[in-house]
């Protein structure tokens, strides 16, 4: 549906070839879920690939932050489904006033993602002491994501 919109605003077409999420505190490499659910997608497009983002992978040998990013699509191995790497080429285009909208949307986009992570656990099982861990659990990660934003914002201006 948002393709259908951009194309319309574009005045040309679009096609969505891929999905995307993130792995904010671990490696890009898919889960067997993740791989399972491009296999479903490939059942439609065969051309369909995945995307796999991890920003906060700490580095600690350069005491920073690195992104991590792997496009993939899955395939039948010998005993189960399997990754197959995809290059991915990035190349340098105008800014446009949808890719400055991208951007900006960014940091709500890992805000929500971080808040539905932890909103997704049945907190009515669990005694208050591991409510409270979990909640300062949700406000370190949220309070990381800030700083990230905040920091790279004033790098920039």
């Amino acid at each position: 549906m948002h393709a259908e919109q951009l194309a319309n605003k574009l005045n040309r077409p679009m096609r969505v070839l891929g999905w995307y999420h993130s792995h904010p505190h671990i490696t890009v490499w898919p889960s067997h879920v993740d791989t399972r659910t491009q296999a479903m997608y490939q059942t439609m497009d065969p051309l369909f690939v995945g995307l796999i983002f991890s920003v906060f992978q700490s580095d600690p040998r350069l005491r920073s932050n690195q992104v991590q990013i792997t496009c993939f699509q899955a395939y039948q191995g010998t005993s189960d489904l399997e990754r197959r790497e995809v290059e991915l080429i990035i190349k340098s285009s105008p800014l446009q006033i949808y890719n400055l909208e991208g951007i900006a949307n960014l940091p709500r986009i890992l805000v929500q993602e971080e808040v539905d992570s932890h909103d997704t656990k049945d907190n009515n099982t669990q005694d208050e002491l591991a409510s409270l861990h979990n909640d300062a659990f949700k406000t370190l990660a949220l309070v990381h994501i800030v700083s990230k934003v905040a920091r790279h914002f004033c790098v920039m201006t």
